[in-house]
Formats: C-alpha cells, structure tokens, sequence
C-alpha cells in the first residue's frame, strides 16, 4: 500500500452493507436525472464563446492551412498570369447647338417642340459616346486591323466595357479613359472612337441645318404661290366688278358719301335763306318769330347735326359694313330726329314770315328732297355690293400678311444662313492621343496578399461553421455542468509507442515517469475522495455509454496503478460480448475464465491469472459464446463480487457498455460503485446523459466520470503539459528489467506476494 487508505466517514454505509441503507443512498438518483437532462438542454443549445472557436482553430489548424493553402494557390497563379492593363485618356468638349426659335416657330411646330428638347442634347451626345452602335462603327474601322491584338467575340461590348465617360465639374468637359492591355491598340481605339464620334456629331450639326433650311425654302415657296392666288383672286375681282374701283374702294359708296355731303351743305343754305326770308318779311332785317329759347334751342340742334354728320363720315371710312353697323344706324336715326326738329322750328318761323324769295328757297328744298332720294338709291348699291367688297378687302388683307410673313422668313433664313456658317463644332477633340508607357493595374502583389487573407479566412470560418454545428463533449465543464457528477480524473490523449502498447490499449506501466501515468494516479486520488463521501469502495465497475470510449484501456491502467501504489487489485473483464484485455497479459482466447466460475465448474482461485506487475491479478472472461447474459445478475455473481472484495482491497470490473444493453444495469447492482468514462469528442451530451438515467433507474451507485483522450486545454489539467515528458525516455529501468525477465518467473514472485499478503480464502 502506498499510504492512501479509503476512509469511511463515521455514519457512512460500506458497499458491502444492509440493502435499506444502501437504497437510502441512492433516493436522490432520479432528481439528479432531472437535473442533468435540464443542464444537457443548456449545454446543447448554449452559444459558443470566442474560447471555444480558438480552441477549435487551434485544433483545425491544418484544416486552415489546407483551405487557406488551396484555395490561395490557385487564386496567385490566376492574378499572376493576369496581364497588364493599360490607360489612354483624353478630355474633349461637347457644344449644345443653336437654334433661332422664331424661325424654328415659323417653320414648323414639329421641329419648334424638338427645340424645347436641346437642354437635353448634350447628354444625349454622351449616351451616344457610350452606346453600342458607335462602339460597332468604331471596331469596324479598318485602321483598327493594323495594330492587331486579341479580338473578343463581340468587341462592341469588350470597348463599352473598357471605356468610362465622367463629367468634369458643373462644365461640358468630359474626361474620357479607355483601357486595354495593348498599349498602342487602346490609343488607336480611342482616337478612332473620338474622332468618329466628332465626325457624326458634325455630320449631325450639319444634317440639321439644311433640314431647317429646306424647310424655311419650302415654306417661302409655299407663302409665294399662296400670295400669287390671292393676286389672281382680287384681280378677277376687280376685272368682273362694277362697283370697286380701283383704289378698292365702292363707287357707289364714294358717290353716297359726296352727295350726302352736297345735301348738308344745301341744307345749310336753306336754312339760311328761311332766315333771310323771316327777317325781310319782319322789316327787312332778319327777325324771325322766334324767342330766345328757341333760337338757342335751334343753335344746338344744328351743333348736334353736325357732330352726328362727322360721326357718320368717320364711321364710312373704318366700318366695313356700313349699313348694317349697329353705331351707324344709331348716328343716323339721331340725325334724322335732329333735322326733323329743325324743320318743324322752321315751319313754325315761316308762318310769320313774309318774303318775296320764298320760290328761290321752295326751289332748292325740291332739290335737296331729290338729293336724298338719289343718295337712298346709292346706299341701297352699297348694300348691294357690300359681300363682294369685304371679301375683297378680306382678300387685300391675307395678301398684307403673306408679305409680312415673306420678308420674315426671307430675313430670317439670311440670319439662320449666317448663324449656321459661323456655328462651332458640336465635338472637340485633341489632336493626338498619347499612347500610355505606364500600366495602371493589376496590383498584383496587392490581389494576391489580400486573396491570400482572404484565403485563410476561408478557412477560418470553415473551422468556425464546423465547430458551431459540432456538439459533441470536447472538455470535462461540460461533463460537470450537463451530468451533475463529479471530475475524477482527466486523461490526455495517449501516446502510442511499441514498448507500452500491448493488445490494442496502452499501458501506461511502462512508463510510470510518464504525464498519462500521473493523470491515472489523479484518478485512483480521485477515488479515494469518492470513499469519503459514497463509504469504502472496494468493488468498482468501469462502463461507457457507448463502446470505443477507452472503458477497458482505462479499467487496465486504473488497476496497474491501484497496484503499484500497494493495493491488492484485482481486474476482472465482464464483457462477455467483446473481452479485449486477455492480448494484454499472454492469454488465450478461450481459456477458463469468468464464465466458467460463474458456471459453478471452477472456483475463482483456479482462474485467477499473476501479472508481470506485483500485486495486480487477473481474471479473464472465458468463453462466453454459449452462455445468457443474464448470468451477470445472477447470484452467483454478487457471492463472487462480496468473495473478491473480502480477499482484495480493490475489484475493478472492466463492464460492457451501458446503452441499449442490460449487462451494466444488473452488475452496477452488486458493486460498490461504478464510474463513467467519456472520450473527449467522441459523441454529444444527450446519450451519455441516457447513460447516467439508466444507470440510476437501475440504483446504481455513479461515482463520477472519467473524461479520457483529451487533446485540448490539456495544459491547464497538467503542471507540465504535454511536452513535459517523452515516452522514449519515461520507461522505468526497473519496469524495463521486470518486463524483460521470463513470464513464469513473474508469475511466481506475484503469486507468492500475493499468498504472503491475502488471507486465507473462505
């Protein structure tokens, strides 16, 4: 013994002790259960820290560098073999045409709505600079054929692709940059570009112009033959008329207007000489029978005969239908109403009056009477003629119009002529394109140090992604906080080595000086702290949830150190289903074993194997072939189990797994504890959780877990770390000497420290 002796606390139950007390320990089971499915729930779905994708990044470092180195290779071959990319630029101006909107006006509506749209001109002229049927005019230019270069399938769109257009400031610059990896090829594209472009703006400019011209002709030409028509028309007119004369003015209408003036001018003779008759008739001097009032009264009819007489002559010369204007009419029914009340004040005076002249004044009222009948009939001409003459003046009229839209037109072509010839050109361009000497791109060191980032960072997030969808148990907390079941050792990923590797699984006794022989004694430290607090442990029970866990590895290693510190240890392999532990210590498949004990043919002291290494013996499965597996609960196996734990201090039984077999869950029952062993990575939380409810339904005693194969944040589990001891050089000499003496010799020292130290068999 080494000096470390299981205590049982006082009040504490042995293993081996009455069923009521034993069952009392286990009544927390299910609750635990509970507990540990609540922390599995938390643990699967918590979120990952940053701690946790570095330790994945450090784990997946050469998944990184494989990703990173893959997909970095091939992205520099490409930038590398990438060719030379270089710039011809060029500043040109472009002009908005002008254009006389009047003249656009008086041509056409058409082209007066297309002059409203000139504000748009010049980014029209861009769009064209850009469009792709410039771009084809351009590539099939024949001076292009002469440089040469590659040729695309369609290299319209290999130059609109290349070529960029931008505004310089608020301006009608332009800065145009055409590239291409043929230096002299992307100058002469530019230059033919440009000066194509010049050339059909010019011939654009030009095209425009004469169209506006031969417009303006056109509608000269036409305002000509219309003013011919309207010559032609007042001449037939005048030829087949009897009353328009030659001025254009009505005969009738003139002679109309003389007579009615010779009758006002007669009229105030009569009426003069009716006064000069009063007055002789009155003594010789004109003294009418009239009062003051009416004589002021006659004053001012003769006043207002005048004015309507004036106010009829001006109507004549500015109404074109005398007779039939309202004005007129109103004049003349007025004058009418005046003369009639100057006749009657005459005729009131003439009753008084006396003269010898009266014949002379009778004489020329007779003619005045025959005046105004000859002046009814020329008025009744006028109406007559009156259609015939307003179409006339109509006609006099459009022909006054015509003129004045010719000479417009005519002056305006002579301005529009002058204009055109001293138009700017619509297109600027430089008179030579500098051929670039200088590549612009690619930055090749540039692309390939940031795809090789980017690269890497593939990598990176791979590693990242992989270990977000990755839930399996990789460190002992998540053990901790998912099971509810104490840490009792952590064991690092073992090292192989053809000295200490023996049937499959690693012994660590080969190397006692080794990291992975202390992790074990931190183990069986471990339980020696589950003796505190479950009571002695003498029979133990090693299990997994599943298989491929290191269960058996772990049984072996646990009881070769149990033995070195002193203990009398006894390993017992109760996988009936798959034994792997007979390679271990030279024996054969087959031979007597466990299942024959339990088959009452031999007692267990006939099938007890000494090992090489004192104080540690051996009983094998034997062959199970043909025998239940029930047979591992039965009764015979616990009076096996109390017989071995009365002659060892420690029974370790190397069991099957737990999940989906009954073997653990019958043998968990007769042992004094059982503890559970998790491989780091191997499966989620979820089933080694089913493990521990399992094991509890059936009052089966968890010591704790194992976490064994750990390869990360091992450094924080050990004072030396990984690299702290080398297999190689860890070997004990002694163990080396002991290995290399003769098996039976090593048979026969165990077994008489064996006899020495056990008691006597019962």
């Amino acid at each position: 013994m080494d000096g470390l002796q299981p205590i049982t606390p006082a009040g504490r139950t042995p293993a081996h002790a009455p069923a009521a007390a034993h069952a009392a320990a286990h009544a927390l089971a299910p609750q635990q259960g509970v507990v540990g499915s609540h922390w599995t729930r938390q643990a699967h779905h918590a979120a990952k820290g940053t701690a946790d994708y570095a330790r994945a990044l450090k784990r997946r470092a050469l998944l990184v560098l494989a990703v990173g180195v893959g997909l970095a290779v091939p992205g520099a071959a490409y930038f590398a073999r990438k060719p030379l990319v270089y710039r011809a630029e060029a500043d040109i101006l472009i002009t908005a045409q002008k254009y006389d909107p009047i003249l656009m006006g008086l041509v056409s509506s058409q082209l007066a709505v297309k002059t409203s749209e000139s504000e748009a001109e010049i980014p029209n002229k861009v769009a064209e600079l850009r469009g792709k049927t410039l771009a084809e005019k351009v590539m099939s230019d024949p001076g292009l054929a002469v440089v040469g270069g590659d040729v695309s399938d369609d290299p319209a769109q290999e130059l609109l692709d290349a070529l960029k257009v931008v505004q310089v400031g608020k301006t009608n610059y332009y800065h145009v940059t055409l590239e291409g990896v043929d230096p002299a090829r992307t100058a002469t594209m530019l230059r033919v570009l440009l000066t194509t472009f010049k050339n059909g703006a010019g011939d654009d400019l030009r095209g425009k112009m004469e169209t506006v011209k031969e417009q303006v002709r056109s509608g000269l030409r036409k305002q000509k033959t219309e003013l011919e028509d309207i010559d032609k028309a007042l001449a037939e007119i005048l030829v087949n008329s009897k009353t328009i004369g030659p001025g254009g003015k009505l005969i009738p209408q003139t002679q109309y207007e003389g007579l009615d003036l010779a009758i006002l001018q007669k009229s105030a003779r009569l009426d003069d000489l009716k006064l000069k008759v009063i007055a002789e008739k009155n003594g010789g001097a004109a003294q009418p029978m009239l009062d003051g009032a009416t004589l002021s009264r006659l004053a001012q009819l003769r006043q207002d005969r005048k004015l309507y007489q004036g106010r009829l002559k001006n109507l004549k010369g500015i109404a074109r239908n005398f007779d039939a204007d309202p004005a007129a009419r109103n004049y003349a029914d007025k004058l009418a109403d005046v003369e009639s009340d100057i006749a009657e004040m005459n005729a009131s005076a003439r009753s008084g009056w006396t003269d010898p002249s009266e014949l002379l004044t009778q004489s020329l009222a007779a003619d005045i009477e025959a005046s105004r009948r000859a002046a009814g009939g020329l008025l009744k001409q006028v109406h007559e003629s009156m259609p015939e003459h307003q179409r006339f003046l109509g006609l006099l009229d459009d022909r006054k119009d015509k003129l004045e839209r010719i000479g417009a037109l005519e002056a305006r072509l002579g301005e529009f002529e002058i204009m055109a010839n001293s138009q700017n050109e619509p297109v600027r361009i430089p008179d030579t394109i500098v051929e670039p000497t200088a590549p612009i791109g690619p930055k090749k060191g540039i692309f390939i140090t940031l795809w090789t980032l980017v690269s890497f960072g593939f990598g990176v997030g791979l590693v990242c992604l992989l270990e977000n969808l990755d839930h399996t148990v990789k460190f002992p907390e998540q053990l901790t906080h998912g099971l509810s079941l104490p840490l009792l050792g952590v064991v690092p990923r073992m090292r192989r080595a053809a000295r200490i590797e023996r049937g499959g699984h690693l012994w660590t006794q080969s190397a006692p000086d080794s990291i992975e022989a202390d992790a074990y004694r931190s183990l069986r430290a471990g339980l020696l702290g589950v003796g505190v607090r479950l009571g002695k442990v003498v029979s133990l029970m090693v299990t997994s949830a599943k298989a491929g866990e290191g269960k058996s590895t772990t049984a072996l290693n646990l009881a070769a150190t149990c033995a070195r510190a002193g203990e009398r240890t006894l390993l017992v392999e109760v996988d009936l289903r798959r034994p792997s532990l007979a390679a271990v210590f030279g024996a054969e498949a087959g031979e007597v074993g466990l299942v024959d004990v339990l088959n009452g043919d031999l007692p267990w002291q006939r099938v007890v194997m000494r090992t090489e290494l004192p104080y540690l013996d051996y009983i094998p499965a034997g062959d199970g072939a043909a025998v239940p597996i029930e047979l591992l609960g039965s009764r015979e196996m616990a009076q096996l189990v109390v017989s071995l734990a009365g002659h060892y201090d420690r029974v370790i039984l190397d069991a099957p797994a737990v999940l989906g077999l009954a073997d653990c869950r019958m043998l968990g029952r007769i042992v004094d504890a059982a503890i559970l062993v998790v491989r780091s990575g191997s499966q989620e939380l979820l089933p080694i959780l089913r493990a521990k409810t399992m094991l509890e339904q059936s009052h089966v005693r968890i010591a704790g877990v194992v976490f064994n194969g750990i390869f990360e944040d091992f450094e924080n589990w050990s004072s030396y770390g990984m690299g702290a001891s080398d297999l190689s050089n860890a070997l004990d000499p002694r163990a080396a000497a002991v290995l290399a003496r003769p098996d039976a010799e090593l048979n026969s020292e165990a077994g008489r420290r064996a006899d020495a130290s056990a008691p006597a068999v019962v």
